[in-house]
């Protein structure tokens, strides 16, 4: 298990809304993002791989914590697309090219996906 989603579990016992942690999630892989764009717009691609690959296995996390019981099956597998997809776009990326759309399109996905659960109620 990687060391975020160990951080998110810990997180997660020791904090009485898993809400907060869900969010600091969010929180990371958009920092991580925002991080990966500036590096490669100043032309410093090597340091954007770390980001790039943060941003990722939170995404994966993200995916991989999703419950299929009951009534949130249908919003988990959505959600799953959704990951899905990010993960897809982020693979195309080509951190030299200092063309930083892709990363930009993803980080607003997330950054929708977060306001909406912040607006959640629990």
């Amino acid at each position: 298990m990687n060391t975020l989603m160990k951080a998110y579990e810990r997180t997660n016992r020791t904090t009485a809304n898993p809400k907060q942690a869900l969010l600091l999630l969010y929180d990371h892989a958009i920092s991580n993002l925002a991080k990966c764009e500036q590096i490669v717009v100043n032309n410093q691609g090597r340091g954007a791989y770390k980001h790039l690959v943060k941003a990722q296995e939170i995404i994966t996390g993200l995916a991989n914590s999703l419950s299929y019981d009951g009534q949130l099956k249908e919003i988990s597998t959505r959600l799953f697309s959704l990951y899905q997809n990010m993960m897809v776009k982020l693979s195309r990326v080509n951190l030299e090219s200092g063309e930083t759309t892709i990363l930009a399109e993803v980080r607003g996905m997330l950054e929708e996906l977060r306001e909406a659960w912040r607006q959640a109620k629990g």
